[in-house]
């Protein structure tokens, strides 16, 4: 029952669904890590045990 809970809450609006969004795989444009570079954007994947680190697709001055 706890697991079935946790795969909802997943699915729920909460406060930091706006800062991880969900992707089905990360591969081939961002690489999975426990800590994504600050210019990178964080996501959830089913294909990462932790962050899925997408470079940001603008560039720095």
């Amino acid at each position: 029952f706890s697991e079935l809970c946790k795969m909802n809450n997943n699915l729920s609006p909460s406060p930091l669904a706006a800062y991880g969004k969900i992707r089905k795989t990360c591969a081939p444009v961002g690489y999975c890590s426990p800590k994504c570079n600050v210019r990178d954007l964080k996501y959830s994947s089913a294909d990462c045990k932790y962050s899925c680190c997408i470079p940001a697709p603008w560039k720095g001055k």
